[in-house]
């Protein structure tokens, strides 16, 4: 394990104002200046000497700019309908251009695949609340949904989602708790 890094950053707030040098943060849920630690520690980013390491170090403005790495989209971030909110459209129509060819066992199989890398996604990037629309058809997706979060997530709160809004066919997740 590294040892603790202590490093001093010097910044002029206004640098970031007129450069526009903020990211969007899938941590804060809004645009906000990141240096990741262990880029610095590492040195992957900023070339610190060799004889520096072990110093406290001063980091420029520009280097700060260089530490700066852009937050890589998250999957459940394409269904983002507010802070820490999302919804996901499970129709395979949503999923694909072209299904036409797919079997139903083949359909069934993506949808889950999604909703799990969907909600795995949320998860991972704290979202609160999450709409599954699963659609009414038969039952299928809705029931392997279900059995998916009572065997596999039993700390997951869900339950159907407004009728109002979705019919029978969304199912509501909350996340806070995880």
């Amino acid at each position: 394990m590294p040892n603790p890094v202590n490093i001093d950053i010097n910044l002029k707030v206004t640098y970031f104002d007129i450069n526009d040098n903020y990211r969007t943060s899938n941590v804060m849920y809004e645009r906000a200046f990141m240096v990741l630690l262990n880029d610095i520690y590492y040195n992957e980013k900023i070339n610190i000497p060799k004889e520096e390491k072990s110093k406290d170090v001063l980091i420029t403005e520009e280097k700060a700019k260089q530490a700066i790495a852009p937050v890589a989209p998250q999957l459940i971030d394409r269904h983002k309908t507010g802070k820490g909110k999302a919804e996901v459209d499970l129709h395979i129509s949503a999923l694909r251009d072209d299904f036409s060819n797919m079997k139903n066992f083949e359909i069934l199989r993506e949808q889950t695949e999604y909703f799990r890398s969907a909600l795995e996604s949320a998860i991972e990037n704290h979202y609160k609340e999450v709409v599954f629309i699963h659609g009414i058809g038969n039952g299928t997706l809705k029931g392997t949904i279900t059995k998916i979060l009572k065997d596999e997530y039993p700390d997951i709160w869900f339950h159907d989602a407004p009728f109002a809004k979705y019919g029978n066919g969304a199912i509501e997740l909350f996340l806070s708790e995880l």
